[in-house]
């Protein structure tokens, strides 16, 4: 109920207040009446006022009232409706270990962990991950290769095996110095998926000086 509303009833009842409150007394007239409609008209001669009672007044306001102030039931149920989103993950991480950038080239290195990856995707479909040697794209060749600071000739190749902890394979590169290492048909838990790098350098004879190679690995969905 707003302001106008309050500001109409009380119009409203000072009317019927004028109308029947009557030397102290709520009055109606009681006369044999001809009806018309819900107006009681009192015949010529007859007018004759009876007590009127209060209730009865209080339930004519009560009527025309009641349709506007009668509040709203409360609902006996609600719903919320809750959600977010949840955004693509394919991350890869390398931890390298200890040597990894001193290895004995000399005297031969088998089998050495030079990192430790963790593998991290949330992709229903699986994914690819790639490992390229920039050496081997740069020379156009499948073999992996430790090339010498001050010259592109004198070089060590090498071998890299990849894979789970006891269940490291062979890395066969392609002319584009890359090769498919991992190819997975469902996300990873939430921790990843942990995986090894090792490499074998043969023993020999090389000038020299210091070498090296850079790995990149590359994650992808499918």
């Amino acid at each position: 109920m707003d302001r106008n509303d309050t500001h109409s009833y009380i119009i409203l009842y000072r009317r019927l207040r004028d109308k029947f409150f009557i030397d102290g007394h709520w009055r109606i007239a009681d006369g044999e009446g001809e009806q018309n409609g819900n107006v009681n008209r009192v015949r010529p001669g007859r007018n004759r006022w009876s007590a009127a009672s209060p209730a009865a007044l209080g339930v004519l306001a009560l009527t025309v009232v009641i349709g506007w102030v009668q509040p709203t039931a409360a609902q006996s149920s609600a719903s919320l409706r809750i959600g977010g989103v949840v955004l693509g993950v394919n991350r890869i991480t390398i931890d390298p270990q200890p040597g990894h950038d001193s290895l004995n080239l000399a005297q031969g290195v088998q089998g050495a962990t030079v990192a430790s990856v963790t593998e991290q995707s949330n992709s229903a479909t699986g994914y690819d991950v790639k490992l390229t040697s920039l050496n081997a794209r740069a020379s156009g060749v499948g073999t992996p290769l430790l090339k010498r600071s001050a010259s592109a000739t004198n070089v060590i190749a090498y071998a890299i095996a990849y894979g789970a902890a006891g269940q490291e394979t062979p890395v066969l590169l392609d002319v584009q110095g890359t090769a498919s290492v991992t190819q997975a048909r469902a996300k990873t838990g939430a921790a990843g998926a942990a995986k090894n790098i090792k490499v074998t350098v043969p023993q020999g004879a090389p000038a020299p000086d210091a070498y090296s190679d850079t790995l990149v690995l590359t994650i992808a969905s499918k």
